[in-house]
């Protein structure tokens, strides 16, 4: 069973790629979610999708409403939104590299992968679990939307199922280790 547990969890967690990877060449790509994702676009009509037109003239009215003495920090601000957007991203790639890699090793030595998809899946069940109930202690965003806060409450149980699957991994990759040895 230890192999399908860690296959399992190798799997799952590679599964953001599918929605975020281009984010890492593009983060402008980010539209896309909101226009296609069926919890976002599921009210959508015709002529409601952004263009990449629509969210960059966004963004520069974003800077222009900030106080002219303090254009400089919001254009870093904005900047700052897409480059972490590119770099959230990035950890997904790298996230499914890796799983990929971890796949053609022995399960007794997947156990380092299987502890970091752990955190991993546990830190984004927070986040969404946050953006679903407005967690006090994980800070305030003004910007949770009635589907962004979908989102959190749709991605808590899938960010659970990585969290359990990984943590058997995890378990089963210690136990053929320590039968190695």
């Amino acid at each position: 069973m230890g192999n399908s547990h860690s296959g399992y969890g190798l799997f799952i967690t590679s599964i953001p790629i599918l929605v975020h990877g281009t984010e890492c060449l593009f983060p402008m790509h980010a539209r896309f979610v909101a226009n296609i994702m069926p919890i976002f676009s599921f009210q959508k009509i015709e002529g409601e999708y952004l263009t990449l037109d629509d969210a960059v003239n966004m963004l520069q009215k974003a800077i222009g409403a900030a106080p002219s003495e303090k254009w400089r920090a919001a254009a870093d601000f904005i900047f700052l939104r897409t480059f972490e957007q590119r770099q959230g991203s990035i950890g997904f790639v790298a996230c499914a590299a890796a799983a990929l890699y971890a796949s053609t090793l022995p399960v007794s030595q997947r156990h380092p992968i299987h502890m970091l998809f752990m955190v991993q899946a546990a830190l984004m069940a927070l986040a969404n679990l946050h953006h679903a109930t407005e967690l006090p202690f994980l800070g305030y965003n003004p910007f949770i939307t009635p589907a962004g806060k979908g989102v959190g409450i749709v991605f808590v149980p899938f960010w659970a199922a990585a969290f359990y699957c990984n943590y058997m991994g995890f378990q089963d990759s210690k136990s053929a280790l320590g039968k190695l040895n």
